[in-house]
């Protein structure tokens, strides 16, 4: 009788003893599952391609300095003082960002415009006169950046054409380039927080002063612009 209970005894422990181990191994997995599930989204969320087309419209300020001016006629030195102006440009161009092949590495191709007024006070001797002159950019620019979670780095260039159309004088196009340094904060995968600097470059170009010509003006911009970005169809 006794060993008959030892038996049922021991037994039933063993089964005791492997329904637990079953539980336990069951257990496991599940919690292995938990923890490399959100690992695997995490993994994903940073891989993850964030490549479209995006509009963005920057504001700032904007100083200009110019070099050259010859007076005609006899090709006299004249000098030139230009006041401080605002600058707007609206963007629209594409995003390249793609983990897999670039690394952190992004891109961008961007057909940009910009806007200002500014006023030209130009010196001959102990006379002055001022000038207003609206100018209207439009130039093809390409940005690389260097994307880290929400910040992002970026340097760019670009080139394109400069329309000026001084208070008193015909309408110009010349050729303009600039280059930037600055960043984007991206909010989310749509609105992204843009804030750049441009040095620009703008002629050789001319302007009349009464009926007599200043030519061979070339300009230099330093620029801060602060811009928000949306991206489209993402």
């Amino acid at each position: 009788m006794k060993k008959r209970l030892l038996f049922i005894f021991l037994h039933g422990l063993n089964l005791s003893l492997y329904l637990i181990k079953g539980l336990s191994l069951t257990i496991g997995e599940d919690e292995g599952m938990l923890i490399e599930e959100p690992s695997t989204a995490i993994v994903e969320k940073k891989d993850q391609k964030r490549s479209g087309f995006f509009v963005a419209g920057f504001v700032g300020p904007q100083w200009i300095r110019s070099e050259g001016g010859h007076l005609e006629p006899g090709n006299r030195t004249v000098s030139l003082n230009n006041d401080f102006s605002v600058i707007f440009s609206p963007t629209f161009g594409y995003y390249w960002y793609d983990p897999k092949q670039f690394g952190h590495f992004s891109f961008t191709l961007e057909l940009t415009s910009a806007y200002n007024g500014s006023s030209i006070s130009v010196n001959q001797g102990s006379h002055s006169q001022a000038i207003s002159t609206n100018t209207g950019l439009v130039f093809l620019f390409g940005t690389v950046g260097y994307r880290m979670e929400k910040w992002e780095p970026i340097i760019g260039i670009g080139t394109g054409v400069g329309i000026l159309s001084p208070q008193k004088g015909e309408v110009e196009i010349v050729q303009t380039a600039l280059a930037d340094v600055g960043f984007r904060y991206h909010w989310n995968n749509r609105w992204s927080l843009r804030i750049e600097s441009f040095m620009g470059w703008l002629g050789p170009s001319k302007v009349n002063v009464g009926n007599k010509e200043i030519h061979s003006i070339q300009y230099f911009s330093n620029n801060f612009v602060v811009g928000i970005g949306y991206a489209l169809g993402k």
